[in-house]
């Protein structure tokens, strides 16, 4: 389970700068960041177990 947080987490960091070459509209961006945000909070998580 935390191997597939931290798979996420490193696909949306790749998302995240392919997005922000991009334009889009509004819902597209609220959408785009909420994920990025989601893949943060996994990373903070993945960070947290294995961080001691």
């Amino acid at each position: 389970m935390d191997i597939l947080f931290l798979g996420l987490s490193i696909a949306a960091m790749i998302f995240a700068r392919r997005w922000k070459n991009t334009s889009k509209s509004a819902g597209e961006q609220l959408a785009g960041w909420g994920f990025i945000l989601f893949a943060i909070c996994a990373l903070l998580k993945f960070a947290a177990a294995y961080g001691g």
